[in-house]
């Protein structure tokens, strides 16, 4: 075999017998860097405009002209002209390629990130299909690059670029991420500034900096102040529409001004109480920037391993392991090294601050922006859990206090409350009942509900003992409702706490309020109820009409995604305090995940009116009065067609929560063909005698006896005892015959241990072994639902795993509804839908 370079030279021969690099900025290649899985787009303005599509593929770039740009609706397939290959330093290239050489025109890079490939990419480069997932900066999700006939020598072939249906899909605004960046992802030029700068030294990706306007005729201090109040933002219903505006995540942190001087650093609060002692790790990162001056504005959180962040676990971060996660998102710039840089607009600003932190110790970040629509950018963020965003005029400075530049859009309601007052349990009078909270309205406190979710037993403690600190014989409220005076002790209104909760009664009570933790970053007596505004796209506000009270028998619902929701304060695991408006909000949360699997096929219900444990009952027809996103599915199990129930949407997950549904069980078909399976579902059944660890190892023999007929599977916990092995295929056998291939298989494990495994269903044969259970692949049958919840204590939930976490994993009901959110960026199951593979029927006679 050749030496690698040169087979990479010989790639590039195409690329530049076109070019003349004394006239063109563009790279030679002579240096083609090891293979990876890079991948960019880079927009063209040649000729005509174009979209310049590049994947690393064996040590160069594979590059499609698509003519269009990428679509994001999947019914819009655009075209993709395949052309010679591209050295990766291509990667880094911006600037003009001069008028008259080979694609003569302004080069942007317009996204860059990585792609991962969905099987052997060199195998389907060869045969004509690319299925791919990406991970940019603007694109996502899964897509397919596929040839249009068959391929050819010397000649330009043509390709299609399709987006596949999954949660990044947007049908019918396939252009909506083409139209809404037009900028580029690195530098944050627009083509005409591109364009502005000619020659060899445009091709270097240096950021520009912004033109600066007119300095303001009253000019500020160049020395660095001590303190600067900090902006703040209004609270709105929706985030603001408009060009001139940016949104950024909303962090559930600690909101923090580090002050940087001579080496020094000091960490701000709001108030400007010094908490540099309180996060060591913190302040020697920040002197780890090579500043000589500065003034930062951001937020400490407490971040894990997955990403996901808690205000409660930041509040009792001590001890070293808890420091260790400790990370500073920085927002925005005030000073630096002697500058003054209030008065420039947020994105120069911006931009300073991205250059600063380049280089930056690990625990700190640039805090990213977002120039999408407010509400999808709003939209993402609930999806994943996240706390909100905050919306910003782009072309504003920085000025302090509370102002209508900064807009917040939360994905649950937050309010910061005073603590007036609290009961302890009737059993124990050493536990913690509830809190009676209340807000500062004209100097008064009014009384804005009890708290009684949200801490535990040890955390209930020690809020008790602070609270006795405080005793005090006179109510601080200005009134009380008698039912909440009751047994009540009163305090001296001081400590103020962090709550969530889901709306605002027309009384001003918090309906299903619960603790976060205590804010001791903010004096009691500031603390007033946040009202939200409406913004429009001129920035201007109007004044809220007064609520008008509501009929009784609307007041015990709340509209969810198009579905009223009753008693939403009703408890279905009273063990857990779960409501159904949490599940609902769960539910609400992990639907883009979970209807990747569950929409479409058929459905069985267990429903539990009594909540978990109390008269529960399965279901498999919708029944009378049924909710109309409950879709009905006509199949012939017995002869007569029976009126089975799918869902398709959003709407249809949360219909199914106000029906008191506790566990939705699936079919291994689709509702458009339920005699027409397309996976199988090996469930692994220990009896109580079997530790969990003989259930792991059963689920790898079993993968690897499909491994064996080439067959790829994936793994999910049941939300109970064990586990099941699930396997996709493409449409064509009959239940019949996918039963007794799922049972040849499972007949095979039992032969070779029959001391350990059995097919056989009663209990009385399952003593010690584990029950392949593989009636589940029939007509009619079904089985839980990924990322449903169980009928069970707790809550477990049925979660998809990846392979190589069955070796940490502990038991089968290990995961919870809190656990199934904080993995909600991670999908195990992604690839799924792209696995083509047929079942070797013939197994079923061995």
């Amino acid at each position: 075999m050749p030496p690698r370079p040169k087979r990479k030279k010989r790639k590039l021969a195409a690329y530049r017998s076109k070019r003349d690099f004394k006239k063109t900025a563009e790279p030679t290649g002579d240096e083609a860097g090891n293979t990876g899985h890079s991948y960019l787009i880079q927009k063209h303005a040649a000729r005509r405009l174009h979209y310049d599509f590049r994947l690393e593929m064996d040590g160069v770039l594979k590059s499609w002209a698509v003519t269009r740009g990428p679509s994001l609706d999947p019914e819009d397939k655009r075209l993709a002209v395949h052309v010679e290959d591209h050295p990766l330093a291509y990667g880094g290239f911006e600037g003009t390629i001069p008028q008259g050489e080979y694609g003569g025109g302004t080069v942007m890079l317009w996204d860059k990130g990585e792609w991962l490939p969905l099987g052997d990419p060199e195998f389907g480069y060869r045969k004509g299909h690319l299925g791919f997932e990406l991970k940019g900066e603007r694109l996502k999700g899964r897509w397919d690059l596929v040839r249009m006939g068959k391929a050819s020598t010397g000649k330009k072939e043509n390709w299609l670029l399709i987006k596949a249906k999954d949660q990044y899909a947007k049908p019918k605004r396939g252009d909506f991420l083409l139209e809404h960046h037009l900028r580029s992802v690195t530098t944050g030029r627009t083509m005409e500034q591109i364009a502005g700068q000619r020659g060899r030294a445009a091709a270097k990706l240096k950021a520009v900096k912004p033109k600066r306007k007119p300095a303001p005729r009253a000019r500020r201090p160049t020395s660095l102040p001590a303190f600067v109040a900090v902006q703040l933002a209004t609270l709105t219903k929706a985030p603001p529409k408009g060009e001139n505006w940016v949104h950024e995540i909303k962090f559930d942190g600690y909101r923090l001004l580090a002050h940087i001087e001579e080496g020094k650093v000091r960490l701000l609060t709001r108030d400007a109480n010094d908490w540099t002692g309180r996060y060591p790790p913190i302040a020697a990162a920040l002197k780890g920037l090579k500043v000589g001056n500065a003034l930062l504005d951001g937020e400490v959180v407490h971040q894990e391993s997955d990403g996901s962040m808690s205000f409660h676990a930041l509040q009792n971060a001590s001890g070293e392991e808890a420091q260790q996660r400790l990370h500073y998102y920085v927002f925005d710039l005030l000073f630096l090294d002697g500058e003054d840089w209030r008065d420039r607009p947020l994105l120069e600003r911006k931009q300073k601050l991205r250059e600063l932190l380049r280089r930056a110790p690990s625990r700190l970040h640039y805090s990213e922006h977002f120039a999408a629509p407010g509400d999808e950018v709003l939209a993402h963020a609930c999806h994943i859990a996240l706390e909100g965003i905050v919306s910003k005029r782009a072309d504003r400075p920085y000025h302090s206090g509370r102002s209508l530049d900064w807009m917040k859009s939360k994905c649950i309601q937050e309010q910061e409350i005073v603590i007036g007052g609290y009961t302890v349990q009737a059993n124990s009078s050493g536990q913690l009942g509830a809190l009676l909270t209340g807000y500062y309205q004209k100097g008064k406190l009014v009384y804005s509900g009890k708290v009684g979710t949200g801490f535990d037993q040890e955390e209930g403690r020690r809020l008790l003992q602070h609270l006795k600190a405080l005793r005090r014989d006179s109510r601080p409220f200005v009134s009380v409702p008698a039912e909440a005076a009751h047994q009540a002790n009163w305090v001296t209104p001081k400590l103020v706490a962090q709550v969530n909760f889901s709306e605002w009664t027309p009384e001003g009570r918090m309906r299903h309020p619960s603790f976060q933790g205590l804010r001791e970053d903010k004096p009691a007596d500031q603390v007033m109820r946040e009202k939200e505004r409406r913004p429009s796209d001129r920035s201007k506000v109007r004044p809220l009409r007064k609520a008008k009270p509501r009929r009784a028998e609307t007041a015990a619902k709340h509209v969810v995604a198009g579905v009223a929701i009753s008693h939403p304060e009703k408890e279905l695991y009273p063990d857990a305090h779960i409501t159904k408006g949490m599940l609902v909000d769960y539910y609400l949360k992990i639907a883009p995940l979970m209807l990747a699997q569950v929409a479409g096929r058929p459905i069985s219900m267990l429903r539990c009116p009594g909540g978990e444990g109390h008269g529960c009952f399965f279901q498999r027809h919708a029944g009378e009065g049924a909710s109309p996103h409950l879709q009905p599915v006509k199949v012939a199990t017995k002869g007569k067609p029976e009126p089975y129930v799918m869902i398709e949407d959003l709407q249809g997950l949360i219909a199914l929560v106000q029906r008191d549904v506790l566990e939705i069980h699936m079919w291994g078909s689709r509702a458009d063909a339920p005699a027409s399976p397309d996976r199988a579902v090996f469930d692994l059944d220990p009896a109580p005698d079997v530790a969990f660890a003989a259930v792991k190892r059963a689920a790898l023999d079993l993968r690897a006896r499909l491994k064996h007929r080439k067959l790829e599977s994936f793994l999910k916990t049941t939300g109970g005892k064990g586990l099941h092995v699930v396997v996709p295929f493409q449409k064509g056998p009959s239940w019949d015959e996918v039963k007794a291939w799922s049972r040849a298989l499972a007949a095979e494990v039992v032969k070779d241990a029959p001391d350990e495994f059995t097919i056989n269903s009663r209990k009385a044969e399952r003593h010690g072994r584990i029950y392949i259970d593989y009636l589940r692949n029939g007509l009619g049958a079904s089985a839980i639902a990924p990322y449903s919840t169980r009928a069970r204590p707790g809550a477990p939930v049925s979660l998809p795993i990846d392979w190589k976490e069955l070796t940490v994993l502990k038991r089968g009901d290990q995961f919870g509804i809190k656990d199934a959110l904080r993995r909600l960026r991670k999908d195990p199951w992604r690839r799924m839908a792209s696995i083509r593979q047929r079942l070797p029927l013939s197994d079923r006679s061995k």
